[in-house]
């Protein structure tokens, strides 16, 4: 019977990996599905979001993703992303985060996974890949103007590599 098990085990599909959940949606957001998934669906706010899924938006589409480190994806119109790794340790808070921006324009903000390793971090593009020097963190910075005192954590810079184009 474990001679059974060894032999069909490597031709199983692998379960699929949840990495976040869709947290906000404007307008029309859809989800292909990961290999280990296939398929096409319209995403909802509360979905799963699993390894390797790409998430497209339409014409006035937006779409917000939360990672399990609380990494946070704002996808704007007429734009794809996959997310292709995310290795994450809750306990320590190490791990790696990438994407890869099909198309459009996005914004994210690093989570904990950044926190603990800055480096371990890559958003792939068309023209290179965007990097993170350093996050949000430390002790909040507080300010006042005339009577509202506001709190405000500073980032540090990030990097982009761009090649060289020759024309």
């Amino acid at each position: 019977t474990l001679l059974a098990l060894a032999t069909i085990a490597p031709y199983a599909a692998a379960a699929p990996v949840r990495i976040g959940a869709a947290a906000a949606i404007r307008g029309s957001a859809e989800v292909l599905k990961s290999e280990a998934r296939q398929g096409a669906a319209t995403l909802a706010g509360g979905d799963a979001v699993y390894l390797n899924d790409r998430i497209s938006t339409g014409d006035k589409g937006q779409v917000q993703i939360i990672l399990l480190d609380e990494t946070v994806f704002t996808i704007g119109p007429n734009s794809a992303v996959v997310l292709d790794k995310f290795v994450y340790d809750p306990v320590s808070g190490a791990g790696e985060v990438s994407a890869d921006v099909v198309k459009g324009y996005f914004r994210f903000v690093t989570g904990k996974v950044a926190k603990k390793n800055p480096g371990g971090v890559k958003v792939k593009v068309a023209a290179g890949t965007i990097g993170v020097f350093g996050t949000l963190g430390g002790e909040p910075q507080t300010w006042t103007r005339g009577a509202a005192v506001r709190q405000m954590w500073l980032q540090n810079a990030g990097f982009v590599w761009v090649p060289f184009i020759a024309i």
